[in-house]
């Protein structure tokens, strides 16, 4: 079972929303778990969307490049989506996400 904790970043196998057969890895953040679920929502270097949040400190989340949460994109899954963590945000990120959900 994966460890994940609200607040990490973390390379999951996310399922595209027009063809469900189809994933790919990419980042997310964990932002809570239920009872046999994590919720978490999709990180994407796109900042066009007037839903995202811009990750300030993103190198310190252990990111490669800059990068935007998507709040409207949310992923409910089981921990075995969830293959390797990246790192965690900042305080400051996440008091900023947070007031932003």
């Amino acid at each position: 079972m994966t460890k994940c904790q609200h607040w990490e970043i973390w390379l999951a196998k996310v399922r595209f929303d027009d063809d469900p057969l189809l994933y790919k890895r990419r980042p997310v953040v964990i932002i809570s778990g239920e009872k046999n679920a994590l919720v978490s929502l999709k990180l994407t270097t796109q900042s066009w969307h007037p839903n995202s949040y811009a990750v300030e400190d993103w190198q310190e989340a252990g990111l490669s490049g800059e990068a935007y949460v998507r709040t409207d994109k949310k992923l409910t899954a089981s921990d075995k989506v969830f293959k390797r963590k990246i790192g965690r945000l900042s305080e400051q990120d996440r008091i900023s996400l947070e007031a932003m959900l």
